[in-house]
């Protein structure tokens, strides 16, 4: 079984928190999802910021 080791995490507009919203096993998995993401930012015509980070260790990555 693959270790979800990617998230996706947002943030909107003026909001300094971010939210993972999925994790994942691949790179590959994270990138359909933040691409939605971005899509959806444009239906709501909201600026909602994306990243992608991996977990390495006992911490997060950028």
């Amino acid at each position: 079984m693959e270790k979800e080791r990617f998230l996706v995490e947002v943030t909107v507009k003026g909001e300094k928190d971010w939210k993972a919203i999925h994790m994942c096993g691949s790179m590959a998995d994270a990138v359909p999802v933040a691409d939605a993401v971005h899509n959806l930012s444009y239906l709501l015509d909201t600026p909602i910021a994306i990243r992608v980070r991996e977990k390495r260790g006992k911490g997060l990555e950028d």
